[in-house]
């Protein structure tokens, strides 16, 4: 490996304060209205959950615009997203409920929120045999797949595979996980793993198919954990919440701790294999100027989700897997490595490009961020109110 020397002629963040505050303006409007929904004012404590998620938001997105780091301040709402979710929707449950599983009775009349993961397990049953696989309401109730299904085509033909990165909440937690050793305790991973996410997504299609039930989120789904489960009242439910504590043990929180890596998004989620697929449509990608890289190979052990290697910095772009998180742009100290626009000049002004990724990738992160850091606020001021 070469030395990374500093580049002088690379791109340099916005560092002007009254520059950053002007261009993070209009996601202060953005966010202001995506927040203010019913009873956002309605008592003290919503008011103040409604301002502390506000502040937090735009200001996590001032640093971005500031100081140039976009994974830095990313993954400080990505895992907040993540805690939020997982308290909100379960707080919610449990006093909806008095309890965490669902029933088989609320599953009968369809009241199981409906989750982005099952999306690959409805098209082909729709497509044959005109069934919805999925026991949640196509419209109305509590996420209805109608309304997952738009956000999810909005969130996909404007950021593509950014979805994983930048709205997904589940994979919040492997991202947490995966910052809290400085260095990996297993280093060699095999280079076509990469390409397992594909056969998971097969053999889910395919057995949802026939099976006529989705079968991934049924059996294998390691954010059972964190979202609905079914109460356990059989052997068979047993066997499946005893398949969920080890998948999310494994792939959620010991692989992401030990490899450094989102394991569970790189290597076995069959969405993040649609989402590789449906993302080429997508304007942004991460670009590479191979002549400003220095090879010092930085970027290679730092990608969180295994889309860069030799190939790729000879290429200059990484892998279709890439989920657009912005680690290696922020990492790279040649400035080599950017988003970009397609069909754009590779000479464009960089930061611009940068600045026009992030005002849809963070509308996504803060509009499903912002919903579920209120409600959780909320449930906290109202717990000790």
């Amino acid at each position: 490996m070469s030395h990374c020397p500093e580049n002088k002629d690379a791109p340099l963040p916005v560092k002007s304060r009254g520059k950053s505050l002007l261009l993070s303006l209009p996601m202060l409007a953005i966010t202001a209205s995506m927040l203010a929904g019913r009873g956002a004012f309605a008592t003290n404590g919503s008011t103040f959950a409604y301002f502390a998620s506000l502040f937090f938001l735009n200001f996590m997105f001032y640093k971005m615009v500031r100081t140039g780091k976009t994974d830095k301040y990313r993954a400080i709402v990505f895992i907040t997203l993540a805690g939020a979710a997982a308290f909100s929707f379960m707080s919610f449950f449990l006093e909806l409920r008095g309890a965490f599983g669902v029933t088989p009775s609320e599953i009968m009349r369809g009241e199981v929120p409906a989750c982005h993961m099952v999306l690959p397990m409805l098209f082909l049953p729709a497509l044959f045999s005109k069934t919805i696989v999925f026991p949640g309401l196509i419209t109305g109730g509590f996420a209805s797949i109608a309304v997952l299904t738009v956000f999810w085509a909005a969130a996909t033909l404007t950021i593509g595979k950014g979805y994983c990165s930048w709205f997904c909440f589940l994979g919040g937690f492997e991202d947490g996980f995966s910052r809290i050793f400085k260095s990996p305790v297993i280093k060699r991973i095999r280079p076509d793993l990469r390409l397992l996410p594909f056969a998971v997504l097969l053999t889910a299609v395919l057995t949802s198919a026939y099976t006529l039930t989705h079968t991934y989120c049924e059996w294998v789904c390691p954010y059972k954990m964190v979202t609905e489960f079914e109460q356990v009242v059989s052997l068979k439910l047993l066997v499946q919440s005893a398949i969920f504590i080890f998948t999310f043990s494994l792939l959620v929180v010991a692989l992401p701790l030990l490899t450094r890596l989102r394991t569970q998004c790189a290597f076995f989620c069959p969405f993040g294999a649609m989402q590789t697929l449906a993302g080429k449509l997508a304007p942004f990608e991460i670009r590479i100027d191979t002549e400003k890289c220095s090879r010092c190979g930085k970027c290679l052990t730092e990608c969180p989700d295994f889309s860069l290697d030799k190939d790729s910095l000879e290429r200059g772009k990484p892998h279709i897997s890439c989920h657009l998180c912005g680690k290696c742009v922020d990492l790279c100290p040649d400035k080599a490595i950017f988003f970009h626009i397609k069909g754009t000049s590779l000479k464009t002004d960089l930061e611009a490009q940068r600045i026009f990724f992030l005002y849809p990738a963070f509308t996504f992160l803060a509009g499903i961020t912002g919903m579920n850091l209120q409600q959780a606020l909320l449930r906290i001021i109202n717990f000790f109110a």
